[in-house]
């Protein structure tokens, strides 16, 4: 283990106190005894980022019981900055403008059914940023645009994977290298449930949580961990695929080459295909969770049944990480109550670890725009964790 040196030791501090406030207020001797810090590491610091415009002293002081003046508390200047958010799903596009603080201001959909290369694809994006998004940027205040793609992606060279199930278009793409011929900008690739977990830690359930695990439903399952408020991730960056776990050894062969992967018997476009077969005018999540709650049993049976088949990745991810929180997002945070305990049921009593430790199962608070607020959430991150 190398000691950290001086220069780590800043950029780590910075971090830690943007991340902090973004959980709540805080003064300056709070984030002393927070943190351990010196109180002059502290002024210094704090002092820097008011300068940059990135936090400010509040007029609401802090109620300290100690007699003199009470300390005025630090906040999130949410304004400060901007981020470009491109999120590239299998089934479409969407950008946005997000703020710093974390409110997406601006989110489109783009068509990218005529792009017959993913060059063109990026240029259709591009005109579409620069016609949308790009008006409504103060001057100075872009910190950068952030890229989402179902995964795998090579981070650190800004490339999507060669192999991605139902993602041809994109196939070995070098992305971030494509985005830089029309924006000069710093330029950020992420994996979307890495994104997602990110949004999760800065502006979500996770936001006081150190440890965690995030399972989002889509076309499959994605999968992003976060330990000691961190983001997890192997070489080049790469993270676990949970959605290509083989439930069925002897299952139907999967794209990525494995048999019998999660992504075969979930997500959004499996469970639709399977109703349609009994009730062909089911077009949406939504109207299978309302027919449940009218009490239709063939709906309710639905979501227990693939509620079920989601408890697998579930056990799987808490057998593997011997992680205590999971926190859920995608199409099933709509009307989610019966979807979620349904996975509670399925869940609490068979992972392996049951009997040392109990598995707390949340579903996200961030209800719209959650991938738009994970491309940003990845320029956020990085641009602290680089800082110099």
């Amino acid at each position: 283990m190398h000691a950290r040196n001086s220069p780590y030791n800043k950029i780590y501090n910075r971090h830690l106190i943007i991340r902090n406030l973004f959980k709540k207020n805080f003064s300056r001797a709070e984030f002393a005894r927070l943190t351990g810090l010196t109180r002059a590491t502290i002024t210094n610091l704090v002092d820097e980022l008011i300068e940059e415009g990135l936090i400010r002293e509040s007029d609401v002081n802090v109620k300290n019981n100690r007699v003199g003046r009470n300390p005025k508390t630090l906040e999130i200047v949410s304004d400060r900055y901007t981020i470009i958010g491109v999120d590239i799903a299998r089934d479409g596009c969407t950008i946005g403008l997000v703020e710093f603080g974390g409110a997406v201001l601006i989110s489109e959909p783009v068509a990218l059914d005529r792009a017959d290369s993913p060059e063109t694809a990026v240029k259709i994006i591009s005109d579409a940023i620069k016609n949308t998004i790009l008006p409504e940027c103060k001057k100075g205040s872009l910190l950068g645009l952030g890229i989402t793609t179902p995964g795998p992606v090579d981070t650190m060279n800004g490339i999507i994977d060669s192999d991605i199930p139902d993602f041809s278009l994109w196939h070995g793409f070098h992305i971030v290298e494509a985005f830089k011929k029309y924006f000069d900008v710093d330029i950020c690739l992420e994996r979307d449930a890495n994104a997602v977990s990110l949004a999760e830690l800065y502006f979500g359930y996770g936001k006081h949580l150190d440890d965690f695990m995030c399972i989002i439903s889509y076309v499959g399952i994605g999968f992003g961990i976060v330990k000691d408020r961190q983001l997890y991730s192997g070489k080049l960056g790469l993270t676990p695929e949970l959605g290509h776990m083989s439930i069925k050894f002897d299952g139907e062969p999967c794209a990525c080459g494995n048999r019998g992967c999660l992504y075969q018997y979930y997500g959004i476009t499996n469970i639709l295909k399977a109703v349609q077969k009994d009730v062909p005018d089911i077009v949406s999540w939504e109207q299978i969770v309302d027919k449940a709650y009218a009490g239709e049993r063939y709906f309710i049976d639905i979501i227990d049944h693939y509620a079920g088949i989601f408890s697998i990745a579930v056990v799987n991810a808490v057998n593997l990480m011997a992680l205590d929180k999971v926190i859920l997002s995608g199409f099933v945070v709509y009307r989610p109550e019966m979807f979620l305990d349904a996975v509670k049921k399925y869940v609490l009593g068979s992972y392996i670890a049951r009997n040392f430790f109990t598995v707390d199962i949340h579903m996200t608070n961030i209800k719209e725009n959650e991938n738009l607020l994970g491309a940003a959430t990845i320029v956020i991150d990085d641009h602290f964790n680089r800082y110099t």
